[in-house]
């Protein structure tokens, strides 16, 4: 009995993970990430299998085991809908297809803010207010400081929407956080991030790639071309394999590409917002 006590835990992680990946296969059809949904670098990384949740807008890629998303994924185009005049009534909630159902207020007294992956602004501009809504789910959301959740992450997803998409054209977005190898654990079981990552890639029959790597200890001020990072290096971090469905030249060549072009050096130290 104390031999079957002990080996329960591993099983039961086995299982959840066999779940898992099933499920990663089972909803591989989405058409919100380009080039392939990211995928665990080693197979048998139970921290980096996730739970595929479709949502309006956008689709994430949901860690039970660190109470985070993994990834988010949506397309970015010309917005059809004007400015949104408020968040939705209901506000941050959580969302019951997680096992975790973690609550809104999951990171209450620890002076981490509730910080959107998908953007509350950019879901409502280009998907309309379903997606805006959805976007205040708990699995669209991980812990940050708010300096960068106020400060860089807005003036970075501001930058993008105002400047880098009308220059760029449509682009498909792929964001997430990054943990280090022992992480600090909020008292509601929900990890906390060192950084958070962001890749636009062009939608075009050539694509570019842009990356950024900002982490939680930013002044907020920062140029925005000094969180600029290749591709790989964010894979390494991550344990993720991104755009694999690229060939593999292709892939290679872009994850480490210079990134010229985007016209990012113009719009790189524009103010925050708050």
């Amino acid at each position: 009995m104390r031999l079957i006590r002990k080996i329960l835990p591993a099983l039961a992680l086995i299982a959840a993970f066999a779940v898992w990946q099933w499920l990663e296969r089972r909803n591989s059809d989405t058409d919100r990430v380009c080039f392939g949904i990211p995928r665990a670098a080693e197979v048998t990384d139970i921290g980096r299998a996730a739970l595929l949740l479709h949502n309006a807008g956008f689709d994430t890629g949901y860690s039970e085991f660190f109470g985070n998303p993994l990834w988010v994924a949506y397309r970015l185009s010309p917005p059809d809908y004007p400015a949104p005049g408020s968040r939705p009534e209901d506000g941050f909630r959580r969302d019951d297809r997680s096992l975790r159902a973690v609550g809104p207020g999951a990171f209450s007294g620890t002076g981490y803010q509730r910080g959107h992956l998908a953007p509350n602004y950019a879901m409502y501009r280009v998907h309309g207010p379903e997606a805006q809504r959805d976007s205040f789910l708990m699995t669209n959301v991980s812990p940050q400081r708010p300096r960068l959740n106020q400060k860089a992450w807005q003036r970075l997803e501001e930058v993008i929407m105002d400047h880098l998409l009308p220059r760029n054209g449509p682009l498909c977005v792929l964001t997430g956080p990054v943990f280090d190898a022992a992480p600090e654990v909020l008292h509601s079981g929900v990890a906390v991030p060192a950084a958070f990552y962001k890749i636009l890639v062009t939608r075009s029959s050539r694509p570019r790639v842009l990356a950024f790597l900002v982490a939680q200890d930013v002044t907020g001020h920062e140029p925005l071309d000094l969180f600029v990072t290749p591709v790989d290096e964010i894979e390494g971090l991550t344990g993720l394999d991104f755009l694999h469905l690229l060939e593999d030249p292709i892939e290679t060549s872009i994850e480490r590409a210079e990134p010229v072009g985007w016209g990012l050096e113009e719009v790189a130290r524009l103010p925050p917002r708050y």
